[in-house]
């Protein structure tokens, strides 16, 4: 079942696959078209036997993607940046790339590129942004908040040193013990994770503002940065950091149809059974027809 804006354009390309004699009932396995907004995914669901009972179970499918660059990269470093995906091959003619661990077919007619290098700038802008949403201001353990903290724990200790002096006394140490951890968890400025990256902002001259961005862990763990930046012209080892082409993007997010088609095969080890299902969408992928009326139906 598809549903969703692009509920037309999944049932095209559906149909296209749809018509490989190979997947026609009856085959052992039923195929399977589900999806919503501008993905969907084609599984062979496998015919197996469960406690005596026949049933179905999915392990082999491929999904789809339409007009989203970005499902390319899999995990963004921060909003809108990503590790620069690798090109590792080719598909039926058609450029993969490797990123996140899994790979991606990449199927248009789109010349510009698919991404562009985001700068060091844009970078940081996009970290302060983050951090900022995730350490807010009035969330920030303060000494205001702890010594408000401590008044109330303190007020307990004297209603209860009224009523019972050896429960007030036990209760005066765990409040002795909290006060230390508190103080050990207000949040300096200078601390301030949100400040930090302001700082490192400030203090990063013009000229190196707009050059590519270049990321590592390891420039955290040896304090060369707070955002994990590494200094100009230490690149290597380190990892390019990429954004969607702005051009490219425009152009997708106006179009009402299928100019950018992504592609991913998944595929799990099953019971007796999977073998016919993984064999057929294995026969599916090389099928050089089908692949070739896919790349025909995008604008």
């Amino acid at each position: 079942m598809v549903s969703g804006l692009w509920e037309t354009e999944i049932k095209k390309l559906s149909a296209i696959i749809s018509t490989w004699k190979e997947i026609l009932p009856p085959k052992g396995f039923e195929v399977r078209f589900s999806g919503i907004n501008n993905s969907f995914e084609m599984s062979f669901a496998a015919y197996i036997k469960r406690e005596g009972q026949r049933t179905t179970h999915s392990a082999t499918s491929i999904s789809f993607s339409i007009n989203n660059p970005a499902d390319i990269c899999g995990m963004t470093v921060v909003d809108g940046i990503y590790i620069k995906p690798v090109e590792c091959g080719f598909f039926q003619g058609f450029p993969k790339f490797s990123a996140s661990g899994y790979e991606t077919v990449v199927i248009t007619k789109q010349k510009l590129p698919i991404f562009v290098p985001a700068t060091r700038e844009e970078f940081l802008n996009a970290m302060i942004a983050k951090a900022q949403k995730d350490y807010p201001q009035s969330e920030k353990f303060t000494e205001s908040k702890a010594s408000k903290e401590i008044e109330e724990m303190e007020r307990v200790y004297r209603q209860l040193l009224e009523v019972d002096k050896t429960a007030a006394e036990e209760v005066k140490k765990g409040i002795d013990e909290i006060k230390k951890e508190l103080k050990g968890m207000v949040t300096k400025d200078e601390d301030y994770y949100p400040d930090l990256l302001k700082k490192e902002l400030d203090k990063m001259p013009e000229n190196e503002r707009k050059l590519p961005a270049f990321f590592s862990l390891s420039a955290i763990d040896e304090r060369v940065s707070v955002s994990g930046l590494v200094k100009v012209g230490h690149n290597k080892g380190a990892d390019t950091l990429v954004k969607v082409n702005p051009a490219l993007d425009k152009i997708l997010s106006q179009a009402k149809y299928t100019r950018f088609l992504t592609i991913h095969m998944q595929q799990e080890q099953g019971e007796n059974g999977f073998h016919l299902a993984d064999s057929k969408i294995r026969e599916l992928m090389k099928n050089e027809l089908i692949w070739k009326r896919i790349y025909e139906s995008i604008k």
